[in-house]
């Protein structure tokens, strides 16, 4: 009776680490630009991040939340305030799996800002822009959430394109 105890321990302690093992290889892969895009169209600036699915499944269930973040100091330390900025189109439901021989790149998103975010995003070191993108896998449904920080917006926003594909370089 020991023996089957233990070897009932043993393997419900194995299979747990092989779901959790196996779960967490299969959550969305997704990479974020590391600046923003800034394209003069017309005479009028347009800024864009990429997103990239490198997972072999669609990233589905696609939110995405861009916001200014404010530190201001308060009695008791600092406060940190948010602004949303608006996305033009963030209601993307699917992003394609990422596929090397996609012609169309449908791996890649590039999103626009809506505004003119150098007039909105005030360079002074109290200021800077967060990016949350979370998203499922739709093979298993597992998701997972994706931060990336805009510290500084001489440094963080680009003139340029991003270059085709899952590059996130801009040219």
């Amino acid at each position: 009776m020991l023996i089957g105890f233990i070897a009932g321990l043993i393997s419900g302690v194995i299979s747990t680490l092989l779901g959790y093992i196996i779960l967490s290889l299969s959550k969305p892969k997704i990479k974020i630009s590391e600046k923003i895009a800034k394209l003069s169209i017309n005479g009028v600036n347009e800024y864009r991040f990429k997103v990239v699915n490198l997972s072999p499944h669609y990233a589905k269930n696609i939110k995405i939340l861009f916001d200014m973040m404010t530190i201001e100091n308060g009695n008791d330390g600092n406060i940190l305030s948010t602004k949303p900025i608006p996305i033009v189109r963030k209601d993307i439901a699917f992003i394609e799996p990422y596929n090397k021989n996609d012609k169309d790149a449908q791996y890649a998103v590039r999103f626009k800002i809506n505004g003119d975010l150098e007039e909105i995003w005030k360079d002074d070191g109290y200021s800077f822009l967060r990016l949350k993108v979370y998203c499922e896998n739709e093979f298993n449904n597992s998701g997972k959430l994706f931060i990336k920080d805009y510290k500084k917006r001489r440094i963080a926003i680009t003139q340029g394109d991003f270059n085709f594909g899952k590059s996130l370089e801009i040219q």
